[in-house]
């Protein structure tokens, strides 16, 4: 009989080294518990008293291949869970990442995105860019807010997100700076150029299905990197003096 499943086991073991896409530490598992279960029933064979040294050399051997399946079990179950951790974990990271970076309501950059990219941006510019930024604020969003509600105000805000995302290029930075408050940063164009930018951005805005007016302030300068915050404050000044004009209309 030991004979017989010693065959069987070696059969098993041909099997298992041809197979290519067991892992490793499996594999090998499998090899050596074969190996030490026929060295096994070898001394099962040899044995002549139940007390005797090979019967016990054949239960050690036995016992030999337990604890290596197990632990090559054991081994396979704790990188499966590590690999799996580290996957969640990854999937987690990509997750708050995209939350620190994307305004979940509107789809534009947040200012934590754009206060990170400006700074690394001032660090390598040369001076010579033909970069325009735009500080926008919709008209009367407390009033909106008000008189329709949080709800009807959040799905302003997606109006102009999405208007915003249509109307500038792809190459732009387009950012909520905060509540009602959008930044933009036009690459490679003049004043005259941006303005007429806005201009469409404008039109594109006044096509809406909502029961009152919808219409923004702005203001924009040329960018200059090295001086950012300066050109951030000329063009909210801009943007605050176009807003008190258009309460005077």
């Amino acid at each position: 009989m030991e004979y017989l499943f010693i065959f069987i086991l070696g059969l098993t073991l041909i099997y298992i080294i041809t197979k290519k896409d067991l892992p490793k530490i499996l594999l090998n598992a499998y090899i050596f518990t074969i190996i030490f279960t026929i060295l096994g029933e070898l001394s099962f064979t040899l044995y002549t008293d139940v007390y005797g040294f090979f019967n016990m050399l054949g239960h050690l051997f036995r016992f030999v291949s337990y604890l290596i399946i197990l632990f090559g079990i054991n081994s396979k179950f704790l990188i499966f869970t590590i690999e799996n951790l580290t996957e969640q974990l990854q999937k987690e990271r990509e997750k708050y990442k995209h939350l620190a970076e994307y305004d979940h309501l509107t789809g534009l950059y947040t200012r934590n995105f754009f206060n990170e990219w400006i700074l690394n941006r001032s660090k390598i510019s040369k001076g010579n860019e033909k970069d325009v930024l735009i500080i926008m604020d919709i008209d009367n969003f407390k009033k909106i807010n008000d008189n329709y509600g949080h709800i009807h105000g959040d799905e302003v805000l997606k109006f102009v997100g999405k208007t915003l995302i249509d109307t500038f290029r792809e190459d732009d930075i387009l950012v909520r700076f905060g509540g009602d408050e959008f930044l933009i940063i036009l690459k490679n164009i003049d004043l005259n150029n941006a303005e007429k930018v806005i201009k469409r951005f404008i039109d594109n805005l006044s096509l809406n299905n909502f029961p009152h007016p919808l219409s923004v302030s702005y203001g924009f300068s040329e960018l200059d990197y090295k001086n950012y915050l300066e050109i951030i404050k000329i063009a909210d000044f801009k943007m605050l003096k176009m807003k008190n004009k258009n309460k005077l209309i």
